[in-house]
């Protein structure tokens, strides 16, 4: 029956132990879920975790930007990327660690750091350019594909230096690896349900072990050998971090590589639809970011964020909302409905001390890779028919190879 908690409107637990998980599940992943939620109850709905614990989702705007002074994250909703990410990622710290911690990032992928390293990313474009160059024009080029191979082999080699500069063929394992902890992931986060251990656990921790052991490689010769510098270097240099800690933070970086990756893909495909754009992005550089952000704002990447007040309950719109209660910002569904285009959400609420660290960067790249694509081919997509469907587990991607040519 109903645990009435709460005024806000919602759910009741489907299940006295596992709440709304079932629900969650049926919808195939959390975003869904979460769309699902607030066509039902409005802007601000309340559903119910595994335990069950109440859980309070918010798609306004308004009120995201009004618990914007809210740092701590509910670590309940991040456990599924805990085998991948380890107990001490940025993801998942609280407190003052995690603001000590935040600034480390901030340092890391500030627009001075990335000056550091941009030469690098440039000759990395260049290689992308002239391989696309060098295939037919009728070629169908598969993006997603395409787009995984590049971002993998650029957030290695300039996040962690020479490593994997001098390893090209390290590279591509980590990326075939990556792929299969990836798919494994969100299974567990479509599922939200702890994993029975097995064959199947065993082969996940395997294979995160074996990128893990690849990151530790790839630090330790940062550590010990003065090369080229590293996007990373703030971190794998840090001296009030242990080796654990470090590692946590680099399997991150790595994680959220996937969601650059979607970004990329999504793009490029919605350039290609429109190769009238595309002339008009080649002649003004100041229309990418404008389209870039449109793209976003319609093909959520990061669909959710979370927050905590484990002090003192929270007034949500004259509601009380017990302490230690899950906040979840459904930005996927605050960015569509929002009339403004309120953009800012696309990296989280742009008022909070922890709002996406890596918004500057990403946009950074992004920018650059649409600016020298467009610069040097026009795309077309292969079929303007297939409509790519989008998988909502950890972040929103295609589920479909987009072909261009």
């Amino acid at each position: 029956g109903s645990k009435k908690v709460t005024s806000i409107p919602g759910e009741d637990p489907a299940d006295p132990r596992e709440g709304n998980l079932l629900d969650i599940i049926k919808c195939r992943g959390f975003g869904n879920f979460l769309t699902q939620l607030h066509s039902k109850y409005g802007e601000v709905a309340s559903f119910w975790l595994f335990g069950p614990s109440l859980a309070i989702s918010i798609a306004s705007p308004k009120t995201i930007a009004r618990l914007s002074h809210l740092f701590d994250k509910p670590n309940e909703l991040y456990t599924p990327l805990e085998p991948f990410i380890g107990k001490s990622s940025i993801l998942t710290l609280n407190n003052s660690d995690a603001r000590k911690r935040r600034a480390l990032w901030n340092q890391m992928l500030s627009d001075e750091n990335f000056a550091k390293v941009e030469s690098r990313f440039e000759k990395l474009l260049l290689e992308l350019i002239e391989k696309w160059a060098d295939l037919p024009s009728d070629e169908h080029i598969p993006v997603v594909q395409f787009m995984k191979a590049f971002v993998v082999k650029a957030s290695l080699i300039l996040g962690f230096g020479d490593y994997f500069r001098q390893n090209a063929k390290s590279i591509v394992e980590f990326g075939r690896t990556l792929e299969v902890c990836w798919i494994e992931l969100e299974n567990r986060c479509a599922n939200l349900v702890p994993v029975e251990s097995g064959v199947r656990e065993s082969n996940f921790m395997k294979n995160c072990n074996t990128l893990r052991d690849d990151l530790t490689k790839a630090v330790r010769y940062h550590q010990d050998v003065a090369g080229n510098y590293a996007l990373l270097e703030p971190l794998i240099l840090a001296k009030d971090l242990n080796e654990e800690e470090i590692l946590d933070d680099c399997m991150t970086y790595i994680l959220k590589m996937y969601s650059l990756i979607a970004a990329l893909s999504w793009i490029l495909y919605e350039l290609a639809l429109r190769q009238e754009q595309q002339r008009e992005i080649a002649r003004n550089r100041q229309l990418i970011d404008k389209f870039i952000y449109e793209t976003l704002c319609n093909h959520v990447v990061e669909m959710w964020t979370a927050r905590v007040n484990n002090h003192v309950d929270e007034d949500i719109e004259g509601n009380i909302v017990p302490k230690a209660t899950p906040l979840v910002f459904a930005l996927n569904v605050a960015l569509q409905n929002s009339e403004n285009e309120n953009t800012d959400l696309i990296f989280g609420c742009k008022e909070s001390k922890r709002y996406c660290p890596a918004n500057n960067f990403s946009m950074k790249i992004v920018h650059s890779v649409v600016n020298y694509l467009v610069n040097n081919f026009t795309l077309h997509l292969v079929s303007e028919d297939l409509i790519p469907e989008t998988v909502n587990t950890i972040i929103g991607r295609s589920e479909d190879e987009m072909w261009i040519t």
